[in-house]
């Protein structure tokens, strides 16, 4: 059995039988709970899919998640062999690092009608839309213009990225937005970054090309050093030019 549609309610101990039959030796692909309804019991709370729910299942492509579904748990698909999601419209809540070394996942969307995320001109992202904050990319994500910030881990795990050019009018990085993404190696930020969290590019070992807009009041990376220098003090917040995170 490759397929599978599930009905009705389900609780943790379903949701455990469904990781196995998808895990290292499973043979499901593609669960459909879109008339699933997650319940209170076994480790579960009502509408919400807990965390690390779907983790290390690499047989599992595709998944179509319940359509009452309130909230993701971090960790819900980390190393999963999960290729594509959309968000159901009802989601408001979601966790952190979701898709972390998910290495297939090529294409994110939102459902029509959901009032706190959007996936703008088929950008594949998840943005939160009160603060134009993208919180989760993937390999094919085109950073859409008018977004301020890149949420903490957002492309974080995506061994397939190589190249990253954000757009005009970023304002802010957050905590390894691009954590261990071992194949990047071209980063290139705007004058309008002014804050960068920790950590941003850590794990990221063959970047051979880290610049800044040499309009960028904050930061800088002087003389092709291949680091972000804050300017006014002289830190360095990140040396991809010995290979480390400074913060």
């Amino acid at each position: 059995m490759e397929e599978l549609t599930v009905k009705g309610p389900i609780n943790g101990m379903d949701l455990e039988c469904l990781k196995g039959m998808c895990g290292q030796f499973g043979v499901l692909t593609s669960i459909n709970l879109s008339d699933a309804t997650i319940v209170d019991g076994e480790g579960t709370t009502a509408n919400v899919l807990p965390d690390g729910a779907f983790q290390t299942t690499m047989a599992l492509q595709h998944i179509v998640l319940p359509k009452n579904l309130t909230a993701i748990g971090s960790f819900a698909f980390q190393d999963s062999g999960i290729e594509e999601l959309v968000l159901p419209k009802t989601v408001t809540e979601l966790g952190r690092d979701i898709f972390y070394y998910a290495r297939n996942l090529k294409a994110l969307s939102v459902e029509e009608g959901n009032t706190v995320f959007h996936s703008p001109n088929h950008c594949n992202a998840i943005i939160e839309k009160a603060t134009n904050t993208l919180r989760i990319g993937c390999a094919n994500t085109v950073v859409p213009d008018g977004i301020k910030a890149l949420g903490q881990m957002a492309f974080s795990g995506i061994p397939s990225l190589k190249e990253v050019k954000l757009p005009s009018g970023l304002t802010s990085i957050g905590w390894a937005a691009f954590w261990a993404d071992t194949e990047l190696s071209k980063v290139t930020l705007s004058e309008s970054v002014t804050d960068i969290g920790e950590s941003p590019f850590g794990g990221c070992e063959r970047i051979t090309s880290l610049v800044i807009d040499a309009k960028n009041a904050k930061y800088d990376s002087r003389n092709n050093c291949n680091a972000i220098i804050e300017t006014a003090t002289n830190k360095l917040i990140e040396d991809r030019a010995r290979g480390i995170p400074l913060l």
